[in-house]
């Protein structure tokens, strides 16, 4: 298929201020869909987080380019999926370090794929917690959430995320949200919080 991007004022607010992209060769439904959600994450971006803009792109702003971007990130999360291995794991970091793409990015780039579960969710967060990128870690957690209410696997981790930032009173309060609430890894847990609002 074909699109035409006219000059406009919505255009600009959508894409990138000053520069125009005339005309686009898409191969397939599915990369238009994705250009579609590239835009709309470099909106988001631009306005958020405009110091991480994705500044390897500034200078081309090339759609087919930023297509090519978001599809290894999408290989990236489903090869997570279908197999963590440290492998996968160290190329997704990588990436992530090498593009500055925020949790944000991961976030509306899994909301497109066909995997998306709370499993998956958690394992990117607690991938990002471990390698000490722990701005990732919360809203992550909180996507998954919305993926999965009542997840007790969300709200251990969201006990064990804000144990390590020293907020014990917080942290048992999710842990009181967790059904399974017996098991030895919450107790283990419980117990030093407990330890930790006694001192």
């Amino acid at each position: 298929s074909r699109i035409m991007f006219k000059k406009s004022r919505k255009f600009r607010e959508l894409w990138i201020e000053d520069k125009e992209i005339a005309t686009v060769k898409l191969a397939d439904d599915f990369s238009l869909y994705l250009l579609q959600s590239a835009v709309y994450i470099y909106t988001i971006e631009k306005r958020t987080h405009p110091q991480t803009l994705f500044e390897y792109l500034e200078d081309s702003c090339n759609p087919e380019h930023l297509i090519a971007v978001f599809q290894k990130l999408h290989t990236l999360l489903n090869d997570l999926n279908v197999e963590y291995s440290l492998e996968n794991q160290k190329k997704f970091l990588d990436f992530i370090s090498e593009t500055r793409f925020t949790y944000t990015v991961i976030i509306e780039t899994l909301k497109i794929t066909t995997f998306l579960s709370e499993t998956l969710i958690n394992k990117i967060a607690m991938l990002f917690f471990h390698a000490g990128k722990k701005t990732y870690v919360l809203p992550l957690l909180e996507f998954a959430l919305s993926v999965c209410p009542n997840s007790s696997m969300t709200y251990l981790n969201i006990a064990y995320f804000l144990a390590d930032i020293k907020e014990w009173e917080l942290a048992l309060k999710y842990l009181d949200y967790i059904k399974e609430a017996d098991t030895e890894e919450v107790a283990g847990l419980r117990n030093y919080l407990l330890t930790n609002i006694r001192r």
